[in-house]
């Protein structure tokens, strides 16, 4: 999800839609592969995304709180892992959340967390991967810029915590089969750790 400010200041987000309440915010959905269905049941109906095409809906909503959202068009094996959170919040909130999301990562701070940001660049994650800040500069898979500041892990599969990320990392192709990005069931499960203790730190 990218998010573009009036300004022309822009950002990316993986599987979290935060909204101001009570202000309209335009959705322009596309998609690369196959035709999905972005659908929020409790704030709106669904509107398809289809590739080649740019579809565009307004959401508008008036009451703060959280809001589970699902793809609603059958697209493949994990279709039914196709979820995202929406948070509805109040315009100082989504005015501070976003001015934060607009920064850069911090360099880690923590054993552990330094260590798992040597092994990221080993394992080569910013091929695919963005961190701004940290020198990873990928744009097939999601910015990670602050991913440790979500609410969960691969579309709402787990929460975001240590021990969600490590899982994560180890079981990706079994919690969503089909994902793009490999397992890391092979490396050692203390640098596994250590790789997530550097993505929960991401905040």
């Amino acid at each position: 999800m990218q998010y573009r400010l009036p300004d022309g200041r822009t950002f990316e987000l993986a599987n979290e839609l935060v909204l101001p309440v009570d202000r309209r915010t335009t959705i322009e959905l596309h998609a690369s592969d196959v035709i999905h269905s972005f659908w929020v049941p409790s704030l709106a109906g669904k509107t398809d995304m289809i590739p080649g095409r740019v579809n565009r809906m307004g959401l508008e909503p008036t009451r703060v709180g959280e809001y589970r959202g699902v793809c609603a068009e059958y697209c493949g094996l994990s279709h039914a892992r196709m979820a995202f959170r929406v948070l509805v919040v109040t315009e100082d909130e989504y005015r501070a959340w976003y001015e934060h999301q607009l920064t850069e990562a911090r360099t880690p701070r923590g054993a552990s967390s330094a260590s798992g940001h040597i092994a990221a660049g080993a394992l080569g994650c910013g091929a695919c991967h963005r961190i701004r800040g940290l020198g990873f500069e990928g744009e097939i898979g999601p910015d990670l810029t602050h991913v440790g500041s979500r609410t969960t892990v691969g579309a709402m599969e787990l929460p975001n915590t240590l021990e969600g990320f490590e899982r994560w990392l180890e079981q990706v192709d079994h919690l969503k089969p089909g994902a793009a990005m490999p397992a890391y069931d092979m490396i050692d499960p203390d640098r596994r750790r250590e790789l997530a203790s550097f993505l929960e730190n991401l905040k």
